[in-house]
C-alpha cells in the first residue's frame, strides 16, 4: 500500500520497482534468486527476490561496502537515482 507521509524503505522501492517493470511473477516463483549484497541475510523473505532482481539488473546498488541497507529510508537522491536509471526500462514496458 501506499502512504505519501511514511518514509519508504529501500527493500520496499524495490518491491514497487519490480513490480512496475513487470518482474513480479518471476520475483514470487519459489526459487532464491541470489543477492550479491554484503548484507543480504538482512532482507525480508517477502522481498528478497525483488530485491536481487533490481540489484542483478543495476537499478538498485550498494553503497561504497556494497550493503544494501534494507530497512533504511529511501532518500530523495536515492530514488531520483533510481529512477533515472529505470525510466529507459520502464517507457519499454509501456510500450507492450
Amino acid at each position: 500500500s501506499f502512504s505519501p507521509d511514511q518514509p519508504v524503505l529501500r527493500e520496499d522501492l524495490a518491491v514497487w520497482l519490480v513490480r512496475a517493470l513487470g518482474y513480479g511473477e518471476v520475483a514470487e516463483m519459489p526459487a532464491k534468486i541470489e543477492l550479491k549484497a554484503a548484507d543480504a541475510g538482512q532482507v525480508s523473505e517477502k522481498a528478497r527476490n525483488y530485491v536481487a532482481i533490481a540489484w542483478g539488473l543495476g537499478l538498485i546498488k550498494g553503497d561504497e561496502n556494497d550493503l544494501f541497507r534494507p530497512v533504511d529510508q529511501a532518500t530523495w537522491s536515492e530514488l531520483a537515482s533510481l529512477v533515472t536509471r529505470a525510466a529507459p526500462r520502464l517507457r519499454s514496458v509501456r510500450q507492450w
